[in-house]
């Protein structure tokens, strides 16, 4: 709502706001999403679909003609279709209290290769591709028994030690009972 509010006082010509559809909230009340209520407030146009992906959604965008897309804590991931239309972009804004986490960067979507880890890795990189690469893609190491899955481990000096592993078609267990001293 801020950022909503910011942009009309700042005199920016917002021809649509599209937001969540209301949805049931205290003691199952259904309540529209706050910056709905704002853009009312300012006599905005609002449109609510359920995706934003469906494709009447994006045929009113293209109608549009926006010159500029500005997507505050929309929930959704926007579509390639939705993303090219704007002549100048899409502005994704996102409050952070971390300076480091305010420069604007593009993430890559995760691949299942992304979890390949190798024993010449340092071990605090192994250490963070397993914990963030849970649940998906995972993170595997090469054994004798083969690539194992790691669900856990920790840093012992220089070196990874897996806690928790799975082999392929096997059920979670201790990365000793597993492993031995692989």
């Amino acid at each position: 709502m801020p950022s909503l509010r910011a942009l009309h006082d700042a005199g920016h010509d917002i021809v649509l706001v599209i937001t969540q559809p209301d949805r049931p909230g205290h003691r199952m009340k259904v309540t529209p999403p706050p910056v709905k209520v704002a853009a009312k407030e300012l006599g905005l146009p609002v449109l609510q679909p359920e995706k934003i992906r469906d494709p009447s959604v994006i045929s009113r965008l293209r109608e549009l003609k926006p010159d500029l897309i500005v997507v505050v804590a929309y929930g959704q991931i926007i579509p390639r279709d939705v993303l090219t239309i704007p002549a100048k972009g899409v502005v994704n804004v996102h409050a952070s209290l971390l300076p480091r986490h305010r420069q604007a960067t593009v993430a890559p979507r995760l691949r299942k290769q992304d979890g390949e880890l190798e024993l010449d890795m340092d071990a605090n990189e192994i250490d963070r591709r397993v914990r963030a690469l849970q649940p998906w893609p995972g993170t595997t190491l090469p054994t004798r028994r083969g690539r194992v899955k790691v669900l856990s481990g920790h840093v012992e000096g220089a070196r990874y030690v897996p806690d928790v592993v799975q082999l392929p078609g096997k059920k979670p267990a201790p990365a000793k009972q597993v492993l031995g001293d692989a």
